[in-house]
């Protein structure tokens, strides 16, 4: 929630467009889906990188992490992608809530979930 908030009031001030719920844009915004906030604002890409990888580094399992191998640097590169999900939709297609969620893969097309 506090994601969303944050994004729709960048958008306000800086005049990018508000498109679908607050989830589902501050999904496509910080995930650089569309680029104009990170562009506008690289540190928030760095930023979001960071507490990426240090949320990655406190999983319980390994087997939540890529292999163990040897990675060069540019492996360690995330790849960010954005999803609108639909949740709590009844049978004839009402009532759902629409929301965005994050897809982040690297280490090789690995897909990290921390």
């Amino acid at each position: 929630l506090g994601e969303a908030l944050f994004v729709d009031q960048l958008c306000v001030q800086m005049g990018f467009e508000r498109e679908g719920t607050a989830s589902e844009q501050a999904a496509v915004y910080i995930s650089g889906s569309d680029s104009e906030i990170v562009d506008h604002y690289p540190e928030l890409a760095a930023f979001r990188d960071s507490v990426f990888l240090l949320k990655l580094f406190m999983v319980p399992s390994l087997d939540l992490l890529p292999p163990l191998r040897r990675w060069r640097m540019r492996d360690s590169n995330l790849i960010w992608k954005s999803k609108s999900v639909v949740s709590g939709a009844s049978l004839l297609g009402g009532g759902g809530t629409s929301s965005g969620e994050y897809q982040v893969c690297g280490f090789g097309g690995f897909e990290l979930k921390p």
